[in-house]
C-alpha cells in the first residue's frame, strides 16, 4: 500500500518524528520473555518511498467481531478536489493551444501541471482500495471486497488463530520514515498488514488490534 502526505509541513514533520525515532531507546526482543520474539524478523523491509497512510483500523459499528482498515468516502474528498482541478486545467489547455504561438509553451507546461493534479487519485486512492478485515466470528483477516469463500491460509488469506502477536516495526532513512504493522505467525513469520508514517497512530492502530486479537504487541 502506497499513499502520500500533502502539505506545506510535511518535511519539517519528517525531520522531526526521525530525529525523535534517533533519540528512542529501542526495545530488546529478549525483553518481550517469547521464543518467538527471539526467531522473528526485526528489521523492517526497505521501501522507495514515504508510506503516510491516512487510513485508520476501526471496530465495525455494526459487528464487534470485526476491525477494519477501509477507505472513507470523506478520505477520498481532497484527492478528488485535486483531480476536478487537474481535469479543469485541460480546458485552459485547450484553449492555449488553439491559440497557438507562444502560448503553445504554457498549454505545454499547463498540461503537465494538471496531468500530476489528476494522477493524485491514483496516488491516494486507488492503493487503498480495497479493505483490511480482522474477523474473529470466521476466524481469518482478509484484503478484498467480499468475504473468502474458504477460510484457508493464502496471500491474501490468514487464520487468526495463527497469529502469535502484533508487531511494530520502523524503517528509516534521511529523507522518511516508514512503520510496519505486522502479524507475527506462531512459526516466526512477519505479515505486513499496514504501513504508516506516524507512530502514534501505528501504535494505537496495534494496542487495538492486539486487544481486539487478545495477543501481545511488540514495538520495537
Amino acid at each position: 500500500m502506497s499513499t502520500t502526505n500533502f502539505g506545506p509541513n510535511l518535511d519539517n514533520w519528517n525531520k522531526e518524528e526521525l530525529a525523535k525515532e534517533r533519540r528512542r531507546k529501542k526495545a530488546d526482543p529478549a525483553d518481550f520473555n517469547d521464543p518467538v520474539a527471539l526467531k522473528v524478523r526485526w528489521e523492517a523491509k526497505q521501501y522507495n518511498s514515504s508510506r503516510n497512510g491516512s487510513l485508520k483500523l476501526r471496530l465495525d459499528p455494526a459487528n464487534p467481531d470485526i476491525v477494519y482498515y477501509r477507505l472513507r468516502f470523506i478520505e477520498t474528498l481532497i484527492p478528488m478536489f485535486f483531480c476536478l482541478l487537474g481535469c479543469s486545467g485541460f480546458y485552459l489547455v485547450s484553449y492555449l493551444w488553439n491559440k497557438g504561438g507562444d502560448a503553445v509553451l504554457g498549454a505545454v507546461i499547463c498540461s503537465i501541471i494538471s496531468l500530476v493534479f489528476a494522477a493524485i487519485p491514483f496516488l491516494t486512492i486507488v492503493p487503498n482500495l480495497k479493505p483490511k478485515v480482522f474477523d474473529k466470528s470466521r476466524g481469518c483477516y482478509w484484503r478484498g471486497f467480499t468475504r473468502p469463500l474458504f477460510v484457508e491460509t493464502s496471500d491474501s488469506v490468514i487464520i487468526l488463530k495463527d497469529v502469535h502477536a502484533v508487531q511494530v516495526l520502523v524503517n528509516r532513512n534521511e529523507q522518511y520514515i516508514v512503520y510496519e504493522l505486522n502479524l507475527v505467525l506462531h512459526n516466526a513469520e512477519a505479515i505486513t498488514v499496514h504501513l504508516h508514517g506516524e507512530r502514534s497512530s501505528v501504535k494505537q492502530d496495534a494496542e487495538l488490534l492486539g486487544s481486539f486479537l487478545g495477543v501481545p504487541v511488540w514495538i520495537l
